[in-house]
């Protein structure tokens, strides 16, 4: 049986994780509420699906990839809170200058911004968090943490249909000093003020934790340094990141082009679409976070070596045939209920696969392979799920109405892939984690 590490978690530990849960999900509002703006920006802009797929995935993906590469190694070895702090005042400052965009350019170099300052908050939340928590309680952790961008990815559309309910996206409002803006517009102005208040909670309040020994919680055959360890484990990272990268591209595709299937499909108006997907986003893919971490947890205090990527491979076997489904039915409410369990499945392995990085990897590397896992995740998933799907849509279906079956055809291409690289990985993982031994812990904070 492996062994697992008896550590406390102090109060320093549930604090910290209620703020950067809070982060992130004023990280994720800014980021998903694109996704329900897709029909008035594609009129107002006149751009076509490729483009806007483009605008809300590669644009924002590219940049937060790369930047998080320096930034995790910044979250290493500085203070993780402070890049926090300024990280959140980036992504909100840019998020309200999405408000004045009037061209495509103009919208993605915004974009390009909020990527770049959302680029600071997962690698040193997630390190901070190792060092707080012990593996037997991390993915828990992790998946509240987690959940808390669930919740923002719901809010984002309950908040955006709310107010597009009062201000109709083609309606044109008059601003002092701003001018005239679309109702779409409204929405990124409105959002980017309260980030710029939580930056300055997290200067004040956050607490910086005692980073943990790196030489007392994993054996390895292989040196401190970056290039080593992942030279020495090349087959295990690499179906790590091809495995979990592949699946995103499933979800963040489906995350991406949901709202535009009920609105084209189904005739649902953007307003109700943002209430509904914010109340299954934020009920399903919660409950979908917290249970999918507490049977991770519970599998490995029972002993479990690969807990982390059984629960991956089960969610995406699980997927394949409601990827295929949703799209296909034509009875709303049924398509509804079908999402929800989607919706439920996908967020029920994310979690775990954070977590994954984190067991195998030693303490004062974290940052920078969680980094390097966000690039992959998000130059392949998030980078390319929405503009697959909008590039199969326009250039294989060639009419906006037939995003379902880009849809399908992308989980049904993609999904297969999955399964081989994560059944090969759960018994390399499995094999890494026989090297696990207990280590000594402190919650205390410097």
């Amino acid at each position: 049986m492996i062994a697992t590490e008896q550590r406390g978690v102090g109060k320093l530990g549930w604090i910290t994780l209620a703020i950067l849960s809070f982060a992130y999900a004023v990280a994720m509002i800014d980021r998903i509420i694109l996704t329900l703006l897709v029909e008035p920006i594609k009129r107002d802009l006149q751009i076509n699906d490729t483009q806007f797929g483009l605008l809300q995935g590669f644009a924002f993906a590219a940049f937060y990839a790369i930047a998080g590469l320096p930034l995790a190694r910044i979250a290493d070895n500085r203070s993780r809170k402070r890049l926090i702090a300024w990280g959140i005042a980036v992504w909100s400052l840019m998020t309200g200058l999405c408000a004045l965009a009037w061209s495509y350019w103009q919208l993605v170099l915004c974009r390009i911004g909020v990527g770049v300052g959302e680029a600071a908050l997962t690698p040193a939340a997630i390190s901070m968090l190792s060092d707080l928590f012990p593996r037997s309680k991390r993915t828990r952790a992790i998946a509240i943490y987690a959940s808390g961008g669930t919740i923002g990815s719901g809010l984002a559309y309950v908040v955006g249909g709310a107010i597009l309910q009062y201000f109709p996206s083609e309606s044109t409002l008059v601003l002092p000093i701003i001018g005239d803006i679309r109702g779409w517009q409204l929405i990124f102005l409105i959002l980017g003020f309260p980030g710029l208040l939580l930056a300055a909670v997290v200067a004040l309040v956050l607490r910086e934790p005692v980073r943990l020994n790196p030489k007392t919680t994993v054996k390895t055959k292989i040196s401190a340094d970056l290039i080593p360890f992942l030279s020495v484990n090349r087959g295990l990272v690499g179906c790590m990141l091809g495995g979990f990268s592949l699946l995103y591209v499933v979800t963040y595709g489906y995350l991406a082009w949901t709202p535009a299937l009920f609105i084209r499909t189904h005739q649902v108006d953007t307003a109700t679409v943002g209430l509904l997907l914010g109340a299954a986003n934020m009920i399903a893919g919660v409950s979908g976070n917290i249970l999918g971490g507490w049977t991770c947890d519970r599998w490995i205090s029972r002993g479990s070596r690969d807990a982390e990527i059984r629960i991956g491979l089960v969610s995406a076997a699980i997927l394949l045939p409601l990827c295929i489904a949703v799209p296909l039915v034509s009875d709303v409410q049924i398509a509804l209920g079908l999402l929800a369990t989607l919706i439920f499945v996908s967020h029920f392995w994310t979690s775990s696969a954070t977590a994954s990085i984190q067991a195998v990897t030693p303490p004062h590397l974290r940052g920078q392979l969680t980094s390097i896992y966000i690039l992959c995740t998000n130059l392949v998933g998030f980078g390319l799920g929405p503009v697959v799907v909008g590039a199969v849509t326009d250039h294989v279906f060639g009419t906006p109405e037939a995003v379902g079956l880009s849809m399908v055809v992308v989980a049904g291409g993609v999904i297969p892939f999955v399964l081989v690289l994560l059944f090969i990985l759960r018994r390399k993982f499995e094999a890494a984690m026989r090297l696990a031994e207990p280590a000594p812990f402190s919650p205390n904070a410097e």
